[in-house]
Order: C-alpha cells, then structure tokens, then sequence
C-alpha cells in the first residue's frame, strides 16, 4: 500500500509534467522538429547528469562506510577522494567515447532531416557542429529541457544509491527509449500525423506506462520509475 501510494504521487508529477509540456508546445507553436531536438539533447544531457551523480553518491557512500570503522581516521580518506575522482575521470572519458560518439553522429543525421542549423560550405567539424546543436537546444528550448530533465529526477536521485556498472548501464537503456521514440515522431510526420504522435509518444515519454499497468494489474513491486 505505501508503495502504490508513493508511484501514485509520482504518477500525478509524470501527469503534470506531460500536460505542461503539451501546453508549452501548444504555446510556442513548436513541431515534431523541436521535440525531436529536445530529446536529443535531453539525452545527452541525462546520461552525463546520471553519470557526474552517481559517480558523487558511490564516492559518498564509500566514504561513510570507511567513517563507521572504529580505527577511521581521516588521512586514510584522502586516498578514496583521491580514488574517487581518477576513476570518476576515467569512466566519464570512456562514457564520452561511446555515448558522447553516438549523440555526435545522430545529431549530424537529425540536422540533414530536421535542420536546426543551415552550416556554410564546408562544414565544420563533427565535434564544433554537436557543440552549436547542444548549445542552440539549450537556448531555444530551455523550458522544455527543465520539464524533459525534472521527469528523470526520481533516476538521478536514485543513482546516488546504485552501483557503477548501473551508471554505466543506466544511461543507454534511456538512450534507446528516446531514439527510438525519436524515429517513431520522424516516421508519424512522414505520414502526416505530427500532432497525433507528439501527443502519443510525449506519453511514452513522461508517463510510467509499465508502472502504470503494473498498478493495474495489482503486482506488488513498485519502484521508481526509470
């Protein structure tokens, strides 16, 4: 019962948050194009934020394991800060290589069909154009980056408690639900059906479908969602 009446109160933050970001779009007149890039960044964002977090709760929860020994002292805690940010800097420069690579190459992608910037000729590098996409999606669709980020706040929290293969692993199960819900609005306006699939796949988005049918269906196991 406390569990379903915690997903509950989740629920209706997942709900509020899907409504005020149907009404935003609504009110600045945003398409299937300013989604999409929303997303992309949202991403990319996310997978570093879930990162840069868990890397700080595994360090914090190293460190109060050691201050509960009883022959603690606080020069054997230096070595851990010490340990803590190597191995942070390390599994931040590989995620970079896979995950960084991946948003780079599908941002060059997105642009050749839903252009954000018309580049000169030639082009600038790979690197320079993620850099401008990164930075005009944080300009043009900050609002809708706060809302997009606050429904992985439950995530991120919860990261602060997890293990570092699960930061690893956590960011590239989103990535997938996001690419694919950004393929599937890429299809629908194809079809001609921009507002009928922003308003579906923006519910796969920000609402626990699974939970939801987990709640449904009465099974006990309730956790967090994503």
């Amino acid at each position: 019962m406390i569990r379903d009446a915690a997903f509950l109160r989740l629920l209706a933050a997942e709900v509020l948050l899907y409504a005020i970001a149907l009404a935003l779009l609504h009110w600045q007149n945003w398409g299937p194009k300013d989604v999409i890039w929303s997303l992309w960044a949202t991403s990319l964002l996310t997978g570093y934020l879930t990162l840069i977090v868990g890397s700080i709760g595994s360090a914090v929860n190293v460190a109060v394991a050691a201050r509960q020994k009883p022959d603690f002292s606080w020069q054997q805690a230096l070595p851990l800060l010490a340990d803590g940010i190597v191995i942070m800097a390390v599994m931040i420069a590989f995620f970079s290589v896979h995950f960084g690579l991946f948003h780079l190459v599908h941002a060059v992608f997105l642009n050749e069909f839903f252009p954000l910037i018309q580049w000169p000729d030639p082009e600038p590098h790979m690197v320079e154009q993620a850099l401008a996409y990164l930075q005009t999606c944080l300009q043009e669709y900050s609002l809708f980056l706060l809302i997009c980020l606050l429904s992985h706040l439950p995530a991120l929290l919860q990261g602060m408690r997890g293990t570092p293969g699960g930061m690893l692993i956590r960011p590239y199960a989103t990535v997938i639900k996001l690419h694919l819900m950004i393929l599937g609005i890429g299809f629908a306006t194809a079809a001609g059906l921009d507002a009928t699939a922003l308003i579906v796949f923006l519910g796969v988005y920000f609402l626990p479908l699974g939970r939801m049918l987990q709640l449904l269906r009465g099974t006990p196991d309730m956790e967090t969602k994503r």
